[in-house]
């Protein structure tokens, strides 16, 4: 995620996973700090400075997916590598979601890669709550 390095912060960090929590199921975390994604990130940036919060991308998804990602880095944003536009973020959501559908009516959908479509769901959604931006897998 993109986003303006005055909110390179924990808050930030934390706020994002918080809303994670509403798209994604985590087995067994009740809260934020449980969740070893959040404490690696504020570690990054307590530790080394470092600012990432990010969605492992899997390829398998995007195979599935009648349009692909790039396509839609390329029409919404000049920038190859980072997707500011609202319209360009919730158009990968409902790329996503609707992938997530046909895969599990046709019965392919995993359990990994229904967690991660929704994980990724929350980060554009996220980002487009903050007017942040994303950038390409």
């Amino acid at each position: 995620m993109v986003v303006p390095e005055s909110e390179e912060t924990v808050e930030t960090i934390r706020a994002y996973y918080q809303h994670q929590l509403q798209y994604v199921d985590h087995i067994d975390c009740e809260s934020v700090d449980e969740l070893s994604s959040f404490r690696h990130a504020k570690d990054n940036l307590e530790a080394e400075g470092r600012f990432m919060i990010y969605e492992q991308f899997f390829g398998g998804i995007a195979e599935e997916m009648e349009t692909v990602p790039s396509d839609i880095y390329r029409k919404y944003s000049d920038d190859p590598w980072v997707l500011t536009a609202k319209p360009g973020l919730a158009t990968l959501a409902r790329e996503f979601e609707e992938t997530k559908e046909r895969m599990s009516a046709d019965g392919s959908l995993e359990p990994y890669q229904e967690r991660a479509i929704n994980s990724y769901v929350a980060l554009f959604d996220f980002a487009i709550e903050r007017g942040y931006g994303v950038s390409y897998p």
